[in-house]
């Protein structure tokens, strides 16, 4: 299973040491959204009923994870307003939104 897959290759720790602790991280184009992202995955991980527990033990061997485990995701944030806005986008710039509606009435 996927879940599977990411626990075999490193997936918490990597998340944790290569994305929420990268300090080159600036050069992303919107840095506090892959870190917020990157927060929100891992919480979703500990919330699988099969899989939880096993993604709770490894991320309570990583003492990086307590600075993040408790974190209102939004201080990561430079700009709430266009990053919500952007989190919706297909990010190339367009303005097509990813969760528009495709069959609009008119």
């Amino acid at each position: 299973s996927l879940l599977d897959a990411a626990l075999n290759c490193g997936l918490p720790q990597f998340l944790v040491d290569d994305v929420l602790e990268n300090v080159t991280l600036d050069e992303v184009k919107n840095s506090g959204s892959v870190k917020v992202h990157t927060i929100q995955l891992l919480k979703l991980l500990l919330r699988d009923p099969g899989y939880g527990m096993k993604f709770q033990i490894i991320l309570d061997g990583l003492p990086k994870w307590e600075r993040y485990k408790n974190q209102d995701h939004s201080l990561f944030e430079s700009n709430p307003e266009k990053s919500a806005d952007y989190m919706l986008t297909n990010g190339d710039g367009e303005a097509m939104k990813l969760l528009e509606n495709e069959t609009q009435s008119t």
